[in-house]
């Protein structure tokens, strides 16, 4: 029993040991601090389609369902043109989890809400990812 409890006790410190400095996480959703990412910035879209065709909706927000954060966000002329709406951005990452976060898309027509969709996204620890859900992927 004796052998059992020092055999124990020196994993303990070799696992100890072998955790310490940057490179050790302790949690899945943490990132390194010194890690080098890109400089392009991420956006993931969505388009609602109703009989085939795209929506053109007269406004939308996303709702984070984890934090309640609202996000509003202003198309560009070119995802005007195709009906696609941002979902999330870059500048959300530190709002979601690493492992992913819900986020709920509601748009409307007229006042009235016409389409809710959910979404999970996450982050590589550089940029958005989207995890699930319908995300526009263009033509």
């Amino acid at each position: 029993m004796k052998k059992l409890k020092i055999l124990f006790a020196a994993i303990l410190v070799l696992t100890v040991m072998a955790c310490e400095g940057e490179n050790c996480r302790i949690h899945p959703d943490e990132c390194l601090t010194n890690i080098a990412c890109t400089e392009e910035f991420r956006s993931l879209l969505f388009q609602p389609i109703e009989n085939g065709e795209a929506v053109l909706l007269d406004s939308y927000y996303v709702k984070n369902l984890d934090n309640d954060n609202i996000y509003s966000f202003t198309n560009n002329d070119s995802q005007d043109r195709i009906a696609a709406y941002v979902v999330v951005t870059d500048s959300q990452l530190n709002d979601v989890r690493k492992s992913g976060s819900n986020l709920r898309f509601i748009g409307s027509i007229n006042n009235e809400v016409v389409i809710e969709q959910d979404f999970v996204v996450g982050h590589n620890c550089c940029h958005i990812i989207g995890i699930e859900g319908p995300f526009y992927q263009g033509n």
